[in-house]
């Protein structure tokens, strides 16, 4: 280490301490060469890679946008289609329930129906029960009188 510091101490050999001519020629160099590059070359790099991290930001988040979008859009949908589905139902028990009633209906009419068709018959077979027992004692009345005249006839 004390090697380095001891060589760093010393001028280099043939300068003694003075600043050589050629240092005032190539300082103005260099700084034209470091505008030149800055100009030609730094600027155009780093404007292009600002542009690609501006449109990669810029993808990013319209990315992020059309995700938070399809998000909304897939609620409103899932919403849509359980909204659909409620109605489907209500409408359907709506129709179970009435297609229920109607037959009821029709059930208790043709039930009244049946029974007002069997009152009338039961009537018309007591009725025609009746009408045939009168025939009958008169038929009976009748048989019983002529055979009382043939019994009678037949003895006298």
């Amino acid at each position: 280490m004390d090697s380095l510091i001891e060589t760093l101490s010393h001028p280099l050999p043939g300068f003694e301490g003075q600043i050589p001519l050629s240092f005032f020629f190539m300082l103005p160099i260099f700084w034209i060469a470091v505008v030149a590059l800055n100009k030609l070359m730094f600027e155009p790099v780093l404007a292009t890679v600002e542009r690609r991290k501006a449109a990669s930001t810029g993808a990013s988040q319209g990315a992020a946008t059309l995700q938070v979008e399809a998000d909304t859009l897939a609620r409103d949908y899932a919403a849509r289609v359980k909204n659909a589905t409620d109605e489907a139902m209500t409408m359907r028990e709506k129709l179970i329930g009435q297609a229920r009633s109607e037959c009821e209906q029709k059930l208790l009419q043709a039930r009244t129906e049946a029974e007002r068709n069997l009152d009338n018959s039961r009537n018309t077979i007591r009725n025609e029960a009746e009408t045939t027992r009168v025939e009958l004692r008169n038929e009976i009345e009748r048989i019983a009188t002529e055979m009382a005249r043939k019994v009678i006839g037949g003895a006298a």
